[in-house]
Formats: C-alpha cells, structure tokens, sequence
C-alpha cells in the first residue's frame, strides 16, 4: 500500500458541535459503526486505536470478524466532533499499525542545511555553505 497524505488532527480528537453554544455540553453521543473488509480472518486481534480510546488495546475498541460478510466492524459509542483514529493489529506481543495505512518512510521531506563558521575570536558565526535535500528526489 502506497502511502497516502491526509490533513489529520494529529492523532487526537475535538468534541464539536456547530449548532449549540457549548460544543461539551451541546454535542450528543451516537453509535458509530466503523468497519473495513478483509477476505479473511487476520493472524491477531484487530484494534481501533486513538487519542480517544488512550492508544489502548481493550475490549471496547477490539474489532470484531463477520465471517459471512468478510468484513471487521465495531460499534462504538462517542460524542459529536472529530476523531482521527487508526486500525491496528495486535498478534501476540507484537503490534503492527502499518498494516492497514501503510508506514511513513515514503514521505516527501525537503531539508535545508546551513553550515555556519565561528572565526577564533570572533563574536558571530559567518554562513559559509547551504545545501538544500529531498528525499524523493535524488
């Protein structure tokens, strides 16, 4: 899988809610039902994970298989706003969170770099260099 670049909420979550004057009294709570297909049951424990659920692997956020419609789902019960969340798998005591989003290491970063020199004596530093990289591009 190809990694893919999304705005997020940096992995957290905002209680929000448009119509009243106090998103954290205003905001209703609802059941919300995630789910995603896979042709078969996975070698390990499926997770909805986030700042929400404390990044923690409990039984509320554990997903559960649907044999018959190939498909993992979970109900789960949250407040009106924004969530970002991720599914992970949880085999043993390894945890994998790429599985299903893919990892970062295909990410576009530009680096600039300064090279900076201090005469002996000398009360400032002199640019004397500057180089500028991409990750991708070589």
């Amino acid at each position: 899988m190809s990694y893919t670049f999304n705005y997020d909420e940096n992995g957290t979550y905002f209680i929000r809610n448009q119509d009243g004057r106090d998103a954290r009294t205003d905001g209703d709570y609802t059941h919300v039902y995630f789910s995603f297909s896979s042709p078969n049951l996975l070698s390990g424990d499926v997770y909805l994970i986030g700042h929400f659920s404390n990044f923690q692997f409990s039984d509320a956020n554990k997903m559960q298989f649907d044999d018959v419609k190939k498909r993992y789902y979970l109900s789960a019960y949250l407040k009106q706003g924004i969530y970002n969340y991720k599914y992970a798998l949880a085999a043993g005591n390894v945890i994998d969170d790429t599985l299903f989003s893919g990892s970062h290491f295909e990410t576009e970063n530009d680096y600039q770099i300064l090279f900076y020199y201090q005469k002996p004596g000398s009360r400032w530093q002199e640019l004397i260099g500057f180089s500028q990289l991409n990750t991708v591009k070589r």
